[in-house]
């Protein structure tokens, strides 16, 4: 009977362990979820961009960008066309939040590697959050692979990578509808 207590005691203990291991890394992102930021990202001596993030239930974002249709060179320091971005968040500690999002680079023959076939980029989001959520700071860093190649293997190599921006961002209050 004693030697079955202490079995039940160290079962016991090993699942309080895990529990607090495990919920020191899921970190909780309710808080950000169902919202819409927007983001001013800057390149090194480029021109700021804009974007609009939003933050979906299950860890999901999209975002829309400001300059998506081209004539872009100012911002990016080459022209190209964006598709909208999709991809995936998750919460760290201390109100930190790591994105990583995926899109289309469309063909032109203004840049090189798109006069092909277009491409598809990743980009890598670190924010930290202000401890209201409402605003935020962070850095982007993103990089550009031929069609066809999946983009998160270690075997395909990236055509392009770019410089590292600068990101600020706001929540974007719910509007009221007025009869204009």
């Amino acid at each position: 009977m004693i030697m079955k207590s202490k079995q039940m005691i160290i079962i016991v203990i090993l699942i309080l362990i895990s529990i607090v291991n495990g919920s020191r890394y899921n970190y909780n992102c309710h808080q950000y979820e169902n919202r819409v930021y927007q983001l001013t990202v800057t390149f090194p001596d480029k021109e700021p961009l804009y974007c609009a993030l939003r933050l979906q239930t299950h860890g999901m974002f999209d975002e829309l960008f400001s300059i998506a249709g081209g004539n872009n060179a100012a911002e990016l320091g080459s022209s190209f066309a964006l598709s909208n971005r999709v991809g995936y968040y998750k919460c760290l500690a201390g109100n930190k939040m790591h994105l990583t999002g995926l899109g289309y680079l469309y063909k032109t023959e203004d840049v090189e590697f798109l006069k092909e076939n277009g491409a598809v980029v990743i980009h890598d989001y670190s924010f930290r959050f202000h401890n209201d959520g409402k605003k935020l700071t962070g850095q982007v860093k993103f990089a550009v692979f031929k069609n066809g190649e999946n983009p998160f293997t270690t075997n395909d190599k990236p055509v392009f990578v770019g410089d590292i921006g600068q990101v600020k961002g706001e929540l974007l209050k719910y509007r009221e509808y007025y009869k204009l």
